[in-house]
């Protein structure tokens, strides 16, 4: 026997709306949107992470770099502060040498500095030139010389002078053609410069 009843929907009960699927592109197309934007979202967040951490290891390696260059710099004047007057009592030492060895093989130098001290003195008075006494033999033979430039010369042989240079004296002057006494001079120029 067949029932023919009605079925009523009472009040309260909704209505059952059965799931629409849609189209499989489109919803394949939603899930690629979705995992796109979850990339991105998450490239994004890493690449401004790791900015961030790159800034502060750039900051920290220039730091060190300043640190680095400040010490260097110090060092190099630290250096050339105590190499600078090595270098020139070595430059000193060598060019004495030098001036001695010429000296040696040509005592005529001496009389041409002597010569030199005696154009750049004034002439008036008596010239005193003072001599050691190995170079007396060579300031004899170029007294000739010298008396042209100043006619009113006495030499004064005097063991107690260096034998490589002379001593020039007029009444109000004194010039010292000393090897020695030139370096020296050069030494405290050189000095004052540095």
């Amino acid at each position: 026997m067949l029932y023919k009843r009605r079925i009523e929907n009472p009040e309260g009960l909704s209505t059952f709306n059965p799931p629409v699927f849609e189209d499989s592109t489109v919803l394949h197309q939603r899930v690629e949107d979705i995992e796109r934007d979850a990339y991105e979202k998450g490239f994004s967040s890493g690449h401004k992470a790791g900015l961030e951490m790159a800034e502060k290891e750039v900051k920290l390696l220039i730091s060190r770099l300043e640190e680095v260059i400040t010490q260097l710099i110090s060092f190099r004047d630290e250096l050339q502060r105590i190499i600078k007057p090595q270098i020139l009592e070595l430059a000193i030492a060598i060019a004495r040498r030098l001036a001695m060895k010429e000296i040696e093989r040509e005592p005529e130098i001496l009389v041409k500095l002597t010569e030199e001290a005696l154009k750049k003195m004034e002439r008036q008075g008596q010239v005193t030139i003072k001599i050691n006494p190995l170079l007396k033999e060579v300031f004899e033979k170029h007294s000739p010389g010298l008396m042209k430039i100043h006619s009113d010369i006495v030499f004064d042989i005097d063991p107690t002078l260096p034998a490589y240079g002379s001593v020039v004296m007029s009444p109000d002057q004194v010039v010292i053609t000393d090897i020695d006494e030139q370096l020296r001079n050069l030494v405290k120029e050189l000095s004052l410069r540095l």
